[in-house]
């Protein structure tokens, strides 16, 4: 599962925003703040706006969380099987194959020269 993070327009909010600072000892550190607001999406600035709060600050995260992505995966196979099925279909079983892997151009090289002697010049 992982946390969500969004950009949100909040002026006058009644929590500062949490900084965390690896540097600072972790009696100095500040403790995040979780709120539950109303947001508005701002198309224009694509960010989202305060509106309305819908409760009060607690210190403890809420319980519900995002799901991953094979929960994610799992959903959609099953949602493709159920519309299969109501239009009288089976569902075509997808051919397990390996992956192929593309070949690499060969590269030529160009032999390397040794360097040359400099130039000696005479000296009177």
């Amino acid at each position: 599962m992982k946390a969500s993070h969004i950009p949100l327009l909040w002026k006058d909010a009644i929590v500062p925003p949490f900084r965390f600072n690896p540097l600072l000892p972790k009696e100095e550190r500040g403790k995040p703040s979780f709120v539950e607001i109303k947001a508005k999406f701002l198309p224009h600035r694509n960010v989202f706006a305060f509106e309305s709060l819908l409760g009060l600050p607690q210190d403890k995260p809420p319980k519900f969380l995002k799901a991953s992505k094979d929960d994610k995966l799992a959903a959609f196979k099953e949602k493709k099987a159920n519309i299969a099925a109501s239009k009288g279909n089976k569902p075509k079983p997808q051919p397990q194959t390996k992956p192929v892997k593309k070949a690499q151009p060969k590269t030529q090289t160009k032999p390397v020269q040794p360097p040359t002697a400099p130039h000696q010049t005479q000296s009177q």
